[in-house]
């Protein structure tokens, strides 16, 4: 096997794991998302960050706003509602959206 379709299969494997860690965010998955990315890594495949398609914000509690990819405004959003004990599960998504999210919804988050 040249060392090109090494790259190639590497960098699917990849893809999947992290398409299959991103649907579960269990930690199982998340181990086996690392060690892909670090044989890419070691292979010296280039992987690209997702290119936010718009300009997503998010803010935390206790800081000012930041850009974020749409992959990590969605791991925030499913974070944050996990913690939100106080509130309705129909009132989170609004709650978030007002406080905590810009440039983006949680349904569209949350699209795959």
């Amino acid at each position: 096997m040249t060392l090109e379709a090494k790259k190639a299969a590497a960098k699917e494997v990849y893809k999947a794991a992290k398409a299959k860690y991103m649907e579960t965010m269990d930690k199982a998955d998340w181990i086996a998302f690392c060690n892909a990315k670090r044989t890419c890594m070691l292979l010296g495949v280039r992987i690209q960050a997702e290119k936010m398609k718009r300009n997503i914000k998010i803010k935390a509690w206790f800081g000012d706003w930041k850009d974020a990819t749409r992959e990590h405004a969605r791991r925030f959003w499913l974070t944050w509602s996990r913690g939100a004990q106080g509130l309705k599960e129909d009132e989170k998504a609004a709650v978030f959206e007002q406080k905590h999210l810009r440039g983006a919804t949680v349904a569209e988050l949350m699209k795959g």
